[in-house]
């Protein structure tokens, strides 16, 4: 078996204990996300929540999500305000699997002699693949923040709101738009 065979059989297994762990969790790791999309939505101006995975926070390691509120113009409007934070289960779980992975790979370097920058390579593609099981998370928190807010009391303008995930500066999916609340 290969690197990348090995590689892949340890993402399957920990993927899934990592969903099932966060689904255990679920209710205290969406009360964390909520005070902060809470505090976006309450701008004046809210047109646009931005859910944003930092790529560069994973070559650096620290994984971290940039949750930003923008005005009329996406990007470009001056009402914008952001806050950065850390998923911690998907932060613990991804040291943990660097460590299975370079147990891995000194266990095989022998058929497989690599280069520093091909392990961190390696290590930072293993660590990408976190945003896919990631993904369909945040959709379900967006959904859940959106019946949170309408439950609540306190009032928000929430009929023009697009809650969007994606790369920086990018506009990859739609989670939440005006149109479905």
């Amino acid at each position: 078996m290969d690197i990348s065979e090995e590689l892949d059989k340890l993402f399957n297994k920990r993927s899934v204990e990592f969903i099932e762990k966060y689904n255990s969790n679920r209710l205290d790791n969406e009360k964390l996300i909520f005070t902060y999309l809470e505090s976006l939505v309450s701008e004046k101006y809210a047109r646009y929540i931005v859910i944003s995975p930092l790529c560069s926070s994973f070559i650096t390691q620290t994984y971290e999500y940039m949750l930003a509120v923008y005005g009329e113009e996406l990007y470009l409007s001056n009402t914008s305000n952001s806050v950065y934070i850390v998923l911690p289960l998907m932060r613990e779980h991804i040291v943990e699997d660097l460590k299975c992975v370079d147990s891995i790979v000194n266990n095989m370097e022998d058929e497989n002699s690599l280069e520093d920058y091909e392990r961190h390579e390696m290590k930072y593609q293993y660590s990408l693949r976190y945003l896919d099981i990631v993904k369909p998370l945040w959709k379900d928190i967006a959904l859940d923040f959106i019946e949170y807010i309408k439950a609540k009391d306190k009032v928000f303008d929430i009929q023009n709101l697009d809650i969007i995930y994606g790369m920086y500066m990018e506009r990859t999916e739609s989670f939440i738009s005006k149109e479905s609340i």
